[in-house]
């Protein structure tokens, strides 16, 4: 396996890894926004459905770019056992759409997250003040 391809595959492996992580944390904020929801007001309500609304679209952009990723590393893995020729441009042109997505990705889901966090903070807080 050539250098750069074998580069391309480490990549691939990390990336795979880090949908894994997404996965379980797109479950974990779910779980979050469902059981907040019950304990929410009108307005608080609205925000969460939004924010779940948002999860979702995450989720979905995970799922297209961990397809990808499994065709990058079957393709990667057939050019390693010479099953088919090596395409450079081919490969390179799904690595820079791949690493695009998951840039994107990162920074979508950091916000997402924050925001999920910040709303349940919220809550967390005006019931504290409720409670006095």
């Amino acid at each position: 396996m050539p250098d750069r391809t074998l580069e391309y595959y480490a990549l691939i492996k990390q990336w795979a890894s880090d949908i894994e992580f997404y996965k379980i944390e797109t479950d974990f904020l779910y779980r979050l926004l469902d059981r907040h929801l019950i304990y929410s007001d009108g307005n608080e309500t609205k925000k969460i459905k939004q924010l779940g609304m948002v999860v979702t679209d995450l989720e979905r952009d995970e799922r297209d770019t961990e397809r990808l990723i499994k065709r990058q590393l079957q393709e990667l893995e057939w050019q390693a056992k010479n099953l088919i020729k090596e395409n450079k441009v081919r490969t390179l042109t799904f690595q820079a759409e791949i690493d695009y997505r998951m840039q994107n990705m990162m920074n979508d889901f950091r916000k997402v997250r924050a925001g999920v966090f910040a709303q349940i903070e919220g809550m967390m807080h005006g019931n504290e003040l409720l409670a006095y």
